[in-house]
């Protein structure tokens, strides 16, 4: 860490041209690096707008992110949708390809009553104006995602003045201390308001503030659009699997066309009154061909424009295409599109998808069954889920087939004392369950890879499994422990309707310590449950059916029988506790009258 490369990352020339890297690859499909142009092209051309908006004075305020593009839509590209961004005031490239409208940009420097609410459907929290307060923000937010049990992280976006600021080193002294999931992204423009960075710091770079911190530092060429993509996926990638945070260090022209490293003022009059253009180069690379722009301004002459179709590539915005690509659909199958002059709309895309019926599909080729069906909500936070339980958790399971004989009649016995009793043999199985595991901690335990150590916990926060239209979600029984028999399942049932409903609230499907699968109301005799990150333990529940069933030793009967099966984390207990876990249930729900001699 203290070997930190004071040369920043690159890729890319400023004439385009790849730069062999030796740890970083910029192979990508031609339509993805299409599509990163076109990002930047769109934030330059709205920015534009904005700023005219400013001057006329419908937008009370805007600073413009003129010379940022290739950073902000670099670092955007590399991150999940559900990766929370925290931005500070010059991120427009982000708010758009996060699939925030414009307007809704524009509604926060005019100033309306609701502009400062943020963008929590788009996993975008509000701009922060003072510098570099929401850092904290974003740091406490990426400590609570493994407490909840998502493997999303945050992003906290700021300014090289930033660094400068108590709040800041707060921030990155609490995420190094805490590995919390999280990348602190500096767009380091060389100017903090009206001090040059050379006044800021004595530090080599910003970067290399990380190496106080106990944390990666990482410097990139803001104007290189792929090496910020490929930065922030790498960063990312450490955060997810647990190796806590990383300090970037972007260096951007902000609107002066010149390169990192060199100081020109930001806050200087911009407006280009030369009349030159910059020409058909990336985004990041010179805005200005009428000023020396040192290594990264390179005179062009205006490429001439070219329509759409003589490209042979499909009509339609940017946002359009990541629209099609996101729900799989082919826009070059699409034809000529419903828009104005043959563009593809997002309605035209949304039309494609609903058909789920692929480019190969409407020819009619030889893949003409091809469905594509979007993975999205609930069910690709499930995938994401069960992902990092498979890779990060070593289980082992362990079975044992029960009787439910006397749990069938001491169920029956309560229904004849009360008919509306809510008991059922399932919920009768929880309270029995809540018992073993305070007599088995080890099973109700979350295993921490700092230090490592084994956390145990009093409390039983019962996870039951449902299966919804919308796919698989976990309501929560909190503190099953203090409840009654009656209350618990009254509440079990209630969870199981709100989660059919879609009417629980997140903290009714977060926080749980041990959770249940109940496979056998789905018909299946058994089954091997994936153990619910960050749990220690699963306890999956097969079907109560008549089956021959051995007794005194000798003895073949036919019992009500059902397999229970214990999932469990290796690292948390061996295959003895385990079994020993799931011997004490079973004894309990073959014989419920001891139930009396542990209350």
């Amino acid at each position: 860490m203290a070997d930190l490369d004071p040369r920043p990352v690159a890729l890319i020339t400023p004439e385009g041209m790849p730069v062999d890297h030796p740890q970083f690859d910029v192979t990508l499909p031609s339509e993805e690096l299409t599509e990163l142009y076109e990002w930047m092209v769109v934030t330059r051309a709205v920015d534009g707008e904005f700023v005219n908006l400013q001057r006329q004075g419908q937008l009370a305020l805007y600073p413009s992110c003129r010379g940022q593009e290739a950073a902000q839509v670099g670092c955007a590209a590399a991150l999940r949708r559900d990766d929370w961004l925290f931005p500070q005031y010059r991120e427009l490239g982000l708010f758009l390809m996060r699939g925030i409208p414009a307007s809704a940009v524009g509604a926060v420097w005019r100033g309306t009553w609701h502009g400062g609410w943020g963008f929590p459907e788009h996993a975008c929290a509000a701009m922060s104006i003072p510098i570099g307060t929401h850092a904290l923000h974003a740091v406490g937010a990426a400590m609570a995602a493994p407490r909840l049990g998502e493997d999303s992280l945050t992003v906290a976006f700021i300014g090289d003045g930033a660094t400068s600021e108590g709040d800041v080193h707060e921030a990155l002294n609490f995420a190094a201390v805490t590995a919390a999931p999280c990348v602190f992204y500096i767009q380091n423009n060389q100017w903090a308001i009206s001090v040059p960075l050379s006044e800021q710091t004595r530090a080599p770079s910003l970067a290399h503030k990380a190496i106080g911190y106990g944390m990666p530092g990482v410097r990139v060429d803001g104007n290189d659009v792929l090496a910020c993509r490929a930065v922030t996926e790498q960063a990312a990638a450490r955060a997810r699997a647990g190796g806590g945070p990383t300090l970037i260090d972007s260096g951007a022209t902000a609107g002066t066309g010149r390169g990192p490293g060199v100081a020109a003022d930001p806050h200087a009059d911009t407006t280009d009154r030369t009349g030159g253009d910059s020409g058909p180069v990336l985004v990041g690379y010179g805005t200005r061909a009428g000023t020396d722009t040192g290594r990264r301004a390179v005179r062009r002459r205006p490429a001439p424009r070219r329509a759409p179709t003589d490209t042979g590539r499909p009509r339609a915005k940017p946002p359009v295409r990541h629209l099609a690509r996101r729900l799989g659909v082919d826009l070059a199958a699409l034809g000529a599109g419903s828009g104005p002059e043959g563009t593809i709309t997002r309605a035209d895309v949304h039309a494609a998808a609903a058909s789920h019926t692929t480019g190969t599909a409407r020819d009619g080729g030889s893949d003409s069954g091809t469905r594509s069906i979007p993975v999205r909500g609930i069910r690709a936070r499930t995938a994401a889920h069960m992902e990092r339980a498979r890779r990060e958790i070593p289980d082992a399971h362990c079975s044992l087939v029960v009787d439910f004989s006397r749990l069938l009649v001491l169920r029956d016995r309560l229904r004849a004392q009360d008919a509306d009793h809510a008991a059922t043999p399932f919920a009768l199985l929880l309270r029995l369950l809540t018992l073993t595991l305070r007599e088995h901690p080890r099973l109700n335990a979350t295993y921490v890879q700092d230090g490592p150590e084994v956390r145990t916990y009093d409390a039983v926060h019962l996870g039951i499994g449902a299966a919804t239209p919308r796919g698989l979600v976990v309501p929560m029984v909190r503190d099953a422990q203090d409840l009654s028999t009656v209350r618990l399942a009254q509440e079990a049932a209630r969870l199981a309707d709100g989660a059919r409903a879609g009417t629980l609230t997140p903290r009714e499907l977060t926080g749980s310590t041990f959770t249940v699968s109940n496979f056998g109301a789905l018909g299946l005799d058994e089954g091997v449950p994936v153990v619910n990150h960050p749990e220690a333990a699963i306890l999956g529940v097969g079907s109560i059916r008549p089956r021959p069933h051995v007794v005194d030793g000798d003895r073949l009967v036919v019992r009500p029988t059902a397999k229970l099966t214990c999932v469990f984390d290796h690292r948390v207990c061996d295959g003895a506790e385990a079994a020993a876990f799931l011997t004490a249930l079973g004894a309990l729900v073959e014989d419920p009258d001891t139930l009396l001699l542990r209350l």
